[in-house]
């Protein structure tokens, strides 16, 4: 449990271009894989995931600063708009998530 706990293995499923009737003898049982994922796909779903949200509650929180409201409104606008970037970034990304799925290479 937490960081002393064992690491359990991640089961991926990746789609092949290959027939299915064939995949067995192509790649058996145990035999090792590589799998690929394109960089500019990584980046562009790091930089939604992890920037595009805090820089819209930054830019949210300056602006409010700069407008002189209460002290304590700030901080909630910065935290809400963050939550509000997770959901949103969470609906636009459901039907999407093909493109950032791992391909089987060899």
């Amino acid at each position: 449990m937490g960081i002393l706990a064992r690491q359990q293995r991640q089961c991926i499923e990746v789609i092949s271009s290959h027939p299915v009737l064939l995949l067995g003898e192509r790649y058996p049982l145990g035999s090792p894989v590589t799998l690929c994922l394109e960089r500019s796909d990584i980046t562009l779903l790091a930089l939604l995931i992890y920037a595009l949200p805090l820089l819209l509650a930054l830019a949210l929180s300056g602006c409010l600063v700069a407008l002189r409201v209460t002290d304590w409104i700030v901080p909630a606008s910065f935290f809400a708009t963050l939550l509000i970037g997770v959901v949103g970034l969470k609906h636009l990304l459901s039907g999407r998530t093909e493109r950032f799925r791992p391909r089987l290479v060899s």
